[in-house]
């Protein structure tokens, strides 16, 4: 009986923790099943005939969105999600906000689609109105379809959700195969196959009556459909052949002030793009910038708590483009700030001003703080010379958070920046190129754009990352500057690119300003090693492979260096020999502060549960293995709790090693029980001393893009640690240890010599 008591005394533990995960949720400790959420597919607008030709020349528009969705006697814990707008490459979220009283809002995103989450806190049953508004800018698409042999490879191992069937896309059956042979009728190439199952689908009739189905099989076996039973049958259709496919679902703007309806079309995958078709308005390998995107794959628009009615309604309107459109900081209505998150705080800010007649435009990538008076003086700057600018700025101590969110500003804002004459990049080390090569991952090219970095890293790392970054995005013009310049002079070397029509070298020289242009050039003048990293690291980059994590590869050496110094030659005593090590590379990916706070609470949490397990008289390998499953759900509600409450530097939690973590609970605790409470504190302030301090050495030296810029040095780090292997002297910590000895102890005076009688 008294063997089971330690085991009962661990389940008010548990049931904290689960209380605590449920908090952080804020859902009801058994939520809601499917069954209590009622799925909303909007109304499907009539269809419409292609208004205009192919564009010769694409327009832009801008254009705010307003959804309002009203809830009748709503009660607390009432949920409600509505799929969003994201930006893409035709069109680009410029400003988004909500406004509900009394309800909280979360986003949730997949890569692919944007929920919206908005549930009532309220007590009392009220009626609820919620809006939520966003201005975009959508631009005329036209896309070559790629005249590649057909049937296509089956190597689609990316694009293999797209060739699936579903309940309403039946692309298994063989009515569907067959009709899809009859139409094709053979052909080589893929071009004329979308064309054909196109011009098929497009010419059937409208049902007789709206109640008619409209999935796939039905509107091919009836020959008739509405505009959802035409895109989901064209799908069908292409999957049967082979093509990938998938629905794009959004909303037609212009036409009426307010509307509930939806439209939706095909994008098939051809040789290396997506190819847009509306079988309903006759659009084919085109779209119109009256097409705002909502979401990808067949979704319903709205899901909200069954017992609760909800209506909804689009208001939209056009707006000029010499609306001025700031981001403004998003925040909880709890008051959390929402730091590190993917949408925009004040961290992270997107400032876009359009003038009437532009110019030109401009673009500032910056990876830190933009004063207010900077801002406005670029704003007022602008207006004044007619140039349209946009300034991206991300704002985190920790250089992984600047890179990652600065890939993000790039990727959301990529049609800002497709159409800039000149893009300012200011980064205090690399965030910036790497937040550019991300975008040569998909083979994007920026053949017009003309690029100013100003980084602080030193000038033979820029040179190589630059050139890597030329290489990638081919654009027409890349210079690198000496040393980071402060924002205004930057600003002033790319207004006066574009006020005056300088070239960027003419207006870098007239502000006296030491650059490095890069060009094929400068690449030739290059050590033929460099130019073999250069053209390794981007080929690496072509194959999607991240600079960034071959980047902490690198740096794994060096940190293990450090710790071969400070343990041979200082004589710091440790819990292991690489955890330290580890430790050092997860503060690089949380920061010091948060990883430090996170390491203390799996180290707290775990010592105290091994109190218990010693009761138990378990083996080593089950102690361990509960200690793991202990650090993993730690991580987990960690990471609920950073993203309800926030905190981005929580979300990268699980770059902790969980076995690593263990083990060091593992050992904190035996040490305490045979060496006592503070010997057991001795070794882990030693251990995140380590660890901090080959943090402070990669992150604060400029070692971590030296070494991706010349590995070679690596071989020198060997040779050191080769050096540091055969020392037999004492250690620095000794030598403190053994001073008073040593000091209080003399020589004893050496004896007087005898004579020795000879005779």
């Amino acid at each position: 009986m008294r063997s089971r008591l330690p085991l009962l005394s661990c389940f008010p533990a548990g049931l904290f923790l689960l209380c605590m995960l449920w908090w952080c949720v804020g859902f009801p400790l058994f939520a809601q099943g499917e069954a209590d959420e009622a799925q909303v597919f909007s109304g499907d607008e009539g269809a419409e005939t292609a208004s205009r030709s192919t564009p010769a020349h694409p327009a832009t528009a801008y254009w705010k969105v307003t959804a309002t969705m009203d809830l009748a006697a709503a009660p607390a814990g009432t949920h409600v999600q509505m799929l969003m707008p994201l930006s893409d490459e035709r069109q680009s979220v410029l400003a988004r906000q909500t406004t509900a009283d009394r309800v909280n809002y979360r986003e949730e995103a997949d890569g692919l689609n944007l929920w919206g989450h908005w549930t009532v806190t309220g007590a009392e049953g009220t009626q609820r109105q919620i809006i939520y508004e966003y201005t975009v800018q959508i631009a005329d698409t036209t896309k070559e379809v790629p005249r590649v042999p057909f049937p296509l490879s089956r190597d689609q191992s990316s694009r293999r959700a797209y060739l699936n069937p579903s309940p309403f896309i039946q692309s298994d059956q063989p009515t569907v195969h067959a009709h899809a042979q009859q139409v094709i009728r053979g052909a080589g190439r893929a071009d004329l196959v979308l064309r054909a199952l196109h011009q098929y689908v497009a010419a059937l009739p409208s049902p007789k009556e709206a109640s008619e189905k409209n999935d796939a099989l039905s509107v091919i076996t009836n020959a008739r459909g509405s505009r959802m039973g035409k895109t989901r049958a064209l799908v069908a259709l292409l999957r049967a052949v082979g093509i990938p496919a998938r629905i794009v679902g959004g909303i037609r703007l212009g036409d009426t002030a307010h509307k509930r309806t939806t439209i939706s079309w095909v994008e098939a995958w051809v040789g290396d793009t997506w190819v847009p078709m509306d079988p309903a308005a006759g659009y084919f390998a085109w779209l119109p910038n009256t097409y705002l995107a909502l979401y990808r794959d067949d979704l319903p628009l709205l899901i909200h708590t069954r017992t609760v009615p909800v209506t909804y309604t689009f208001f939209i309107r056009q707006v000029p483009r010499s609306a001025t459109v700031s981001v403004a900081t998003e925040r909880r209505e709890s008051g959390f700030k929402r730091d590190g998150l993917r949408y925009e705080s004040e961290r992270v800010r997107t400032i876009v001003n359009y003038v009437d007649r532009p110019v030109a435009s401009l673009v500032l990538l910056n990876d830190g703080a933009i004063p207010p008076e900077i801002v406005e003086r670029i704003v007022t700057e602008a207006q004044a010379t007619q140039v349209n600018v946009a300034v991206l700025s991300a704002d985190f101590e920790s250089s992984h958070f600047r890179e990652q969110y600065l890939q993000s500003l790039v990727s959301n804002n990529l049609t800002l920046i497709r159409e800039a004459d000149v893009l300012l990049v200011h980064t205090t080390d690399t965030a910036g190129f790497y937040a550019l090569m991300k975008q040569g991952e998909f083979g994007l090219h920026l053949d017009e754009l003309r690029i100013v970095i100003a980084s602080g890293c030193a000038r033979p790392v820029g040179t190589v990352l630059a050139s890597v970054l030329e290489r990638l995005l081919t654009p027409r013009e890349i210079v690198l500057l000496s040393g980071k310049l402060d924002l205004p002079s930057l600003w002033e070397i790319g207004r006066n690119t574009v006020g005056e029509h300088l070239s960027l070298a003419q207006s870098v020289n007239r502000a006296g300003i030491s650059a490095t242009p890069v060009n094929a050039a400068t690449f030739a003048q290059q050590h033929w090693w460099r130019r073999a990293i250069v053209g390794l690291w981007t080929l690496a980059v072509r194959s999607q492979v991240s600079l960034p994590a071959l980047n902490f590869i690198l740096i794994l050496p060096l940190i293990a260096f450090f710790l071969v110094i400070i343990r041979n030659v200082i004589g710091l005593e440790t819990f292991g020999t690489f955890a330290p090590m580890l430790l050092s590379l997860a503060f690089l990916t949380t920061g010091l502060g948060w990883g430090l706070i996170v390491f203390l609470i799996l180290v707290g949490l775990g010592a105290g549960l091994r109190i218990v397990l010693q009761r138990l008289r378990l083996h080593l390998v089950s102690r361990v293995a509960i200690l793991i499953a202990v650090v993993a759900v730690s991580m987990v509600g960690l990471t609920v709790l950073g993203a309800t409450l926030g905190i981005g530097a929580l979300l990268h939690v699980s770059i902790f090693p969980m076995v690593i973590m263990a083990n060091i609970i593992e050992n904190f605790t035996n040490t305490q029980l045979e060496r006592g409470t503070g010997e057991a504190f001795r070794l882990t302030v030693n251990t995140l001393l380590v660890a901090t301090t080959s943090y402070l050495g990669i992150e604060y030296t400029g070692l971590k893009p030296l070494v991706l810029t010349f590995p070679e040095l690596l071989l020198g780090v060997i040779a050191l640690e080769l050096l540091l292997g055969r020392w037999r002297g004492l250690r620095v910590v000794e030598y403190l240890r053994f001073y008073r000895v040593l000091s209080a102890s003399s020589p004893d005076p050496a004896p007087a010599p005898r004579k020795v009688s000879t005779g």
